[in-house]
């Protein structure tokens, strides 16, 4: 079914019979619902019948999307129905698991369960692939993600008008796609990539200089987190909840809202080469240092459900 402000996006609903079939023949000791929906309620279902831990995962910003994607009245009824479906998940896990500091008080104001800050593992593909040296220059931009209001979009094509010199990069699929075509056709420093399979994602990344997140509206930013693995030059808007992880901030450039994002990219060319490279060599190592512990997080939570259910 079509979503409602953006028909690129679908809710799909599983075959629950067989789908829970499956969960119950694999006897999981713990079931992690990423997010709400039909399948999420099926894992809560799955986990009250296998009597097993659920950990309820926590990464949409509910009401500031509704405010940007509907009026008043549909805004309303799908704010009201996503925030129950987060209040039966919530109220039935052991735990909830957010991605950024900015998440944390939206989830503990739809319930009294215990909220975990976790960190995002990557993609083996982003660490095994040797890594290319740090960008010397500053000639291409990328950007990867949904193309929908809440991105920015509108401020990306101005960087492209105001650095013809420079060659911007889109990938991604949303209901913004026919504009960003209409621009790509007309400027020659602007690519529309469409949407690209995610065994892609690691050559494109490193055939940029830097990657752009210029969200208006930002839980994470994962993508951003892929591009300093790669030791490329990211720059986010301050609305970014990567930025809340301090560790990783220091690997990223940011601009805040009275910063157009162009005059941000004007900023940073502006600086010497040896700081942006010191700049991609710091994003690289608290990368793979936030993958680590973000890995040892997750086992961590799990061994600990697995043990309170004992």
């Amino acid at each position: 079914v079509p979503l409602p402000g953006d028909a690129t996006q679908q809710l799909i609903f599983p075959h629950a019979t067989s789908v829970y079939a499956e969960i119950r023949e694999q006897s999981p000791h713990v079931i992690v619902a990423a997010t709400n929906g039909p399948f999420g309620l099926l894992a809560l279902y799955a986990a009250r019948r296998l009597n097993v831990p659920l950990i309820a995962g926590f990464h949409t910003l509910i009401e500031d999307l509704c405010k940007m994607y509907w009026g008043r009245v549909l805004g309303g009824v799908t704010r009201g129905y996503m925030e129950f479906q987060n209040w039966l998940l919530f109220k039935y896990s052991a735990c909830v698991v957010v991605n950024s500091k900015s998440m944390i008080e939206s989830a503990t104001n739809l319930s009294r369960t215990r909220v975990s800050l976790m960190g995002t593992p990557l993609d083996s593909r982003f660490l095994q692939h040797p890594v290319q040296s740090a960008p010397d220059k500053l000639e291409s931009v990328l950007y990867a993600g949904r193309l929908a209001p809440e991105k920015n979009i509108e401020g990306l094509l101005e960087c492209a008008e105001r650095f013809p010199d420079i060659r911007f990069s889109i990938a991604g699929d949303g209901p913004l796609r026919e504009e960003i075509e209409r621009h790509s056709a007309r400027l020659e420093n602007l690519s529309f990539l469409g949407h690209l399979p995610r065994e892609e994602i690691v050559n494109v990344i490193d055939s940029h200089d830097m990657l752009i997140l210029p969200s208006h509206l930002e839980a994470f930013g994962t993508i951003a987190l892929e591009a300093m693995v790669r030791r490329r030059l990211v720059l986010v808007s301050s609305h970014c909840g990567i930025l809340s992880w301090e560790t990783l901030a220091r690997g990223l450039f940011q601009f805040p809202d009275d910063e157009h994002p162009a005059d941000a990219i004007a900023r940073i060319r502006k600086l010497d080469v040896r700081m942006r490279q010191k700049k991609a060599e710091v994003a690289m190592e608290t990368a793979l240092a936030a993958h680590n512990n973000a890995v040892s997080g997750w086992l961590d939570l799990f061994a600990e459900m697995h043990a309170s259910r004992d």
